[in-house]
């Protein structure tokens, strides 16, 4: 045993990154742990239950709201703002001039294009776990689970003062954070708002000068250097220390556009409709059309994903709900491990159910989900049942 008295008789290190713990859990414990799984799987219930019910209004509005944009849009000329337009949905499409480049005002470091992504990375300590649990007669339970700690490059902040062993793992708090910078850029005659200008061009990494790396490095007290793209500031690029940087920059460009909003005075808004609002913009010349069956596709995956993560949700809740049965059982191991065993197939028969169940929902269209299947039969009628023989004609 060690003289730290931080240490106990179930607690030992494995080497200078490694640490051990082992806990132990009695059955009532067990018992006391499940109740509460089961109040958070009840929380867990109506959050996927309103998640499911928010996620089937959103998609009926959203595509009820481009079936009506599809039927209202009309063609706009880029070169010139047409006053008879005024407050319509309109489809213009244009080139893209860039009135101000976007700016990091930080480190002064500028760059063509219309939007411009600082990203920054940190050389931080990091914790991860494995547990091994072996259950006990009498339904407790003896858990050992090793924490170990590695130093990488993270592009978010890792609080070390939620770590296991936080003594030698110490991560210093970011100085500067990833950042997005718009342009101030116009489609022919049409201004743009930031977020509007924000939302083109693909990002490509943007080429950092000497000068600037030495200015960023100036900004922030520490030595700064280029090194494959990015801008490393600390004392040995070979040998990066806790708290060492690594800044880079993207560039997205773009020549033309097309949009599908709301003339307003000299700019773009969103289009309300009598279910939601309508802004679209693709890069280069996309005609009307296809814009809105690219919407429309967009909001059935969307649809689709939060339907999954919903029905995800559910059967957790109901694992969550119904832990207290296996903790029950595990009184005798085998028992435990039947029951838990039964629970997991009846959550993901669920699952599969209620999945399955969302393919007779409402459609995104705004329709029902099952479509009735016409009848082959030319001649009109009602189809004579299969137990009566059809009569003969004359």
């Amino acid at each position: 045993m060690s003289d730290n008295p931080d240490w106990n008789d179930n607690q030992a290190y494995e080497g200078a990154d490694t640490y051990t713990e082992t806990t132990q859990r009695s059955w009532f414990g067990r018992i006391g742990d499940a109740l509460g799984g089961g109040v958070f799987g009840l929380l867990l219930l109506l959050i996927g239950v309103a998640l499911l019910f928010w996620n089937e209004g959103r998609a009926v509005h959203m595509a009820l709201s481009l079936k009506e944009g599809a039927k209202k849009v009309v063609e706009a000329k880029a070169d010139a703002i047409d006053p008879a337009l005024e407050g319509k949905l309109i489809h213009v499409t244009g080139a893209i001039v860039v009135k101000t480049p976007p700016r990091d005002n930080d480190f002064g470091v500028t760059a063509a294009g219309v939007r411009l992504e600082r990203k920054v990375e940190m050389y931080q300590w990091k914790e991860t776990s494995s547990s091994r649990t072996q259950k006990k007669l009498g339904g407790g339970e003896e858990t050992v689970t090793t924490y170990s700690y590695t130093r990488e490059w993270a592009d978010k902040a890792i609080q070390s003062g939620s770590f296991k062993q936080p003594s030698g793992h110490y991560n210093p708090p970011l100085p500067i954070h990833a950042q997005s910078f718009a342009a101030q850029a116009r489609l022919g005659a049409y201004e743009l708002t930031p977020q509007q200008a924000s939302a083109l061009g693909q990002a490509q990494p943007a080429p950092i000068e000497a000068e600037q790396a030495a200015n960023i490095g100036a900004r922030l007290g520490h030595p700064a250097r280029l090194l494959d793209g990015a801008v490393f500031v600390g004392a040995d690029p070979q040998r990066p220390q806790i708290g060492d940087l690594r800044i880079s920059y993207e560039v997205a460009t773009v020549e033309e556009a097309s949009f599908i909003a709301a003339q307003k005075h000299n700019g773009l808004a969103p289009f309300t409709t009598r279910s939601g609002e309508v802004l679209l913009s693709q890069d280069g010349a996309v005609p009307a059309d296809e814009m809105f069956k690219e919407a429309e596709e967009e909001n059935v995956i969307l649809t689709w994903a939060l339907r999954l993560v919903g029905a995800i949700l559910l059967c957790v809740a109901f694992r969550l709900v119904t832990g207290v049965l296996g903790v029950l059982a595990d009184v005798v191991p085998l028992f435990g491990d039947l029951v838990g065993f039964g629970l997991g197939l009846v959550a993901m028969i669920r699952l599969r159910a209620g999945t399955r169940g969302q393919l007779g929902a409402r459609r995104p269209d705004g329709r029902g989900g099952r479509r009735a299947r016409p009848s082959r039969r030319r001649g009109g009628g009602a189809r004579p049942r299969p137990d009566r023989p059809e009569p003969r004609r004359p």
